[in-house]
């Protein structure tokens, strides 16, 4: 805490210290409540949890041409950084050294605007790619971030940015650090129309090239990977679409290579009535691929990478994307002034039933080359955010997921989540 004091009466010396520079600065605060009652599908179970996060932006502009960011972070959930103190169990301390008290680097880089349409970002950022449905600035506990180089070519007619960061040091990894130099680096491009009509407004296209050493001990395998993808979407007459499609290939492993063979498409259709409340249904179709004989040298299980999971595929966040097909419909509209309500529905079921699919909140099914059975089951979302003027809005949700009973045969009980967040941006 001392260091964070320090830090801001350094920060606000700045501006006088240097009169030819600018400082900025921006932020947020939100704070979750979490409420699920017989968690992960088993009768009686619970959980409640407060989660809260401060999220502060500094922009350093030294002249037109070249600056700085600077985002930090502080993350906990609450009670979890305290520790016992061993003259009393009853007594606790938030003294201790972990994570929870600690204040995250986010991003910290420097840009220059090499001309009026090329710039480059230099150090540790973060960025989003096709949607948020590849790579995202999710604003998680964790969130997304890589180090390198960032370039963006802004033009009238397109803006193409290009990239090359370094994803894992696995010699620190895997603590292999005096026989090997191993790293797993990201290159990518990406190309994203501008001036475009109304029926097809995004037009986006990317690759992105995944090359890595095995480790020195053979814990992480090489990897020779490519990834491809689009967006489009537009509007006409009050209907909008949009669709994301991402297919990745390559291998992984050098003595033993598997082949990568993972696509994923995402669609939706909406139609819109403003003079209704503004009121607006939709129905989307989500499917990524499974891998359909594990005994085979083939990989078609989806690599989710670096997609937003706190917008795709419930509030409750039940289920990861890679082996996952689910069926999304709802409506939300405006009652009154700053008041939104909306309802949604998701059928979530394994693309390929014999392989495995991952759960944040509720469960994980394993491989099973016994299983015949693909549904998971379903979940209801009803939700409303209340603005209060334009930096501060709180979002209530209730939702329930009811799992399917022959997958989960001991796990069965629907499960329900109400959900609260506050969000204050300044």
């Amino acid at each position: 805490m001392r260091n964070l004091a320090a830090l801001l009466a350094l920060l606000a010396f700045m501006p006088t210290a240097n009169a030819g520079s600018e400082v900025t600065h921006s932020g947020e605060y939100r704070v979750r409540s979490i409420n699920l009652s017989n968690k992960g599908g088993v009768d009686g179970a619970a959980m409640n949890e407060i989660e809260h996060d401060f999220r502060w932006n500094v922009n350093f502009k030294a002249n037109d041409k070249f600056g700085a960011n600077l985002v930090l972070l502080h993350d906990t959930n609450w009670g979890e950084d305290m520790k016992t103190v061993a003259a009393s169990p009853n007594q606790k301390r938030m003294d201790a050294t972990t994570q929870d008290n600690l204040l995250r680097v986010v991003e910290a880089y420097g840009t220059w605007m090499a001309t009026d349409e090329l710039s480059f970002r230099f150090g540790r950022g973060a960025f989003d790619m096709a949607d948020g449905r590849v790579v995202s600035t999710e604003y998680n506990t964790t969130p997304n971030s890589f180090e390198g180089i960032i370039g963006m070519y802004d033009a009238e007619v397109a803006r193409v940015s290009f990239f090359g960061v370094k994803g894992y040091d696995l010699d620190t990894l895997t603590g292999d650090q005096t026989t090997s130099d191993d790293e797993i680096n990201f290159y990518g491009l990406a190309y994203d129309a501008k001036g475009l009509p109304d029926v097809l407004k995004t037009a986006h296209f990317h690759f992105i090239k995944v090359a890595g050493q095995e480790s020195g001990t053979g814990a992480v395998p090489a990897r020779d990977e490519m990834r491809y993808g689009i967006v489009l979407g537009g509007d006409a007459a009050g209907v909008d679409y949009r669709l994301t499609y991402e297919m990745q290939g390559g291998s992984q492993g050098l003595a033993t290579k598997t082949d990568q063979k993972g696509t994923m498409a995402d669609l939706e259709v909406g139609y819109s009535m403003p003079d209704v409340m503004n009121l607006r249904f939709f129905v989307g179709y989500h499917m990524d691929s499974g891998d359909d004989d594990a005994t085979d040298t083939d990989n078609k299980h989806y690599d989710g990478f670096y997609y937003n999971k706190w917008d795709n595929g419930g509030i409750m966040r039940n289920f990861d994307w890679g082996n996952l097909t689910y069926i999304h419909a709802g409506a939300k509209l405006d009652p009154m002034d700053e008041l939104t309500v909306g309802l949604d529905f998701y059928q979530f079921s394994l693309t390929e039933s014999k392989d495995k699919v991952t759960g944040a909140m509720f469960s994980s099914l394993a491989a099973n080359a016994a299983r015949t059975e693909s549904g998971l089951g379903q979940e209801i979302d009803l939700w409303a955010t209340h603005k209060y003027g334009e930096n501060f809005a709180i979002t209530a949700a209730y939702s329930m997921f009811t799992p399917n009973d022959t997958n989960f045969s001991t796990m069965k009980e629907t499960v329900s989540q109400i959900f609260i967040e506050g969000n204050m941006t300044f």
